[in-house]
Parts: C-alpha cells; sequence; structure tokens
C-alpha cells in the first residue's frame, strides 16, 4: 500500500498556508490589542498632563501667595521692632515730652 503524498493532511495536519494564515490572525488579534492598550495609555496621558499642568498652577499661585505673606510678615516685623523701640527707648524717638509722670513709670516697671 503506497501513501498518497498529502496524506498527512488527511490526518489533520495543517498545510504550511493553513499555518501562516493562522500566524497571521493571531498577529492580528494582538495588533488589536496594543491598540487599545495604546489608546488607554494615551487617554491616561492626557489625564495626567492635565493634573500636571492644574498642579504647576497651583504652585505658581502658592508661590505667589507665600511672597505675598512673607512680604507683610517682613513689614509686621518691621512695624513690631519701630514700635517695640519707640516704647523701649522714648528718649532716642523724641517722645519723652509727650510722655505722662504716669505712662514712664508705666514703661519703667515693665522693664
Amino acid at each position: 500500500m503506497s501513501c498518497p503524498d498529502d496524506f498527512e493532511f488527511l490526518l489533520g495536519v495543517p498545510t504550511l498556508a493553513e499555518v501562516w494564515q493562522q500566524h497571521a490572525r493571531l498577529l492580528e488579534e494582538e495588533c488589536h490589542e496594543l491598540r487599545e492598550e495604546v489608546r488607554a495609555l494615551k487617554a491616561e496621558r492626557r489625564k495626567l498632563v492635565q493634573l500636571y499642568a492644574r498642579s504647576q498652577k497651583e504652585l505658581g499661585e502658592s508661590q505667589r501667595r507665600a511672597e505675598e505673606l512673607q512680604r507683610e510678615l517682613n513689614r509686621k516685623s518691621v512695624e513690631y521692632t519701630l514700635l517695640h523701640n519707640r516704647i523701649a527707648y522714648p528718649y532716642s524717638y523724641g517722645d519723652h515730652a509727650a510722655m505722662t509722670k504716669e505712662r514712664l513709670s508705666k514703661l519703667e516697671s515693665n522693664n
């Protein structure tokens, strides 16, 4: 009994063309999956870019506010120092004429 040349294919062994077709279908499915992943990653990247832009804006506003508060603190510190010196050293600031004896005694008792 002789075996025909296509005997193996009668047993369910795929031809080379069928193997390549199957491989092409698998690659096509993988490409579709990868496209979906790329779309999802692009959407996530857009969200991250928006979050970064928003956080940079908030950071800039916070820095400007911090600078304003620092300037205010500096002004208040200068005012406090001037007031403290004026109270502690009234004669240096020419306030001795306006000071009453009671006020002078209070200041001296506090020091």
